[in-house]
């Protein structure tokens, strides 16, 4: 979840538009701890704290094992899949839409190649795995998601592809 801040903030837009805190079971799962600290403090910052949030310390190939037996209506997965190679991202995009809601939604988003790329492999060596729209689709593809249900959106500063994927 790193921070959740995206999450959280969205949560709190809807709670402005009238959407009860019944409406909501959130769950949040990072293997750092201090991700999961941190975004208790946006979960304060924003003033969610008497919603159902629930924290899990594990790596995001087991959040299967916290769903309670759930589907859920939307997964976001973003800040991982620059580090995950092809092969673990298929799995893992397997395992989500396999747990999706019927109608449900996966977002995630990828870093492309960008006018830093030459500072941040060069420099600061940290590793990343960039990918292009193109290869972005071809993974999600190989999990199983439809074309025609894949909606690629590239930000701005053309750094960063999202994908939003329905079941």
């Amino acid at each position: 979840c790193g921070s959740a801040r995206a999450v959280i903030e969205t949560t709190a837009g809807l709670r402005e538009r009238g959407f009860s805190k019944d409406n909501f079971d959130i769950n949040l799962l990072d293997k750092d701890n201090q991700a999961l600290e941190i975004s208790q403090i946006v979960i304060g910052e924003n003033g969610l704290g008497d919603y159902k949030i629930n924290f899990f310390l594990d790596k995001i190939r087991n959040f299967d094992q916290y769903l309670g037996g759930q589907a859920p209506d939307v997964v976001e997965m973003v800040g991982v899949l620059d580090y995950l190679n092809d092969e673990k991202a298929i799995e893992i995009f397997k395992k989500i839409k396999d747990n999706l809601s019927d109608k449900g939604f996966f977002v995630t988003a990828n870093i492309k190649n960008n006018i830093e790329t030459k500072f941040v492999n060069n420099t600061i060596q940290w590793p990343m795995i960039y990918r292009e729209p193109e290869d972005l689709i071809r993974v999600l593809l190989a999990a199983g998601f439809e074309k025609e249900k894949i909606k690629i959106l590239i930000e701005p500063l053309n750094i960063h592809i999202v994908a939003v994927c329905q079941k």
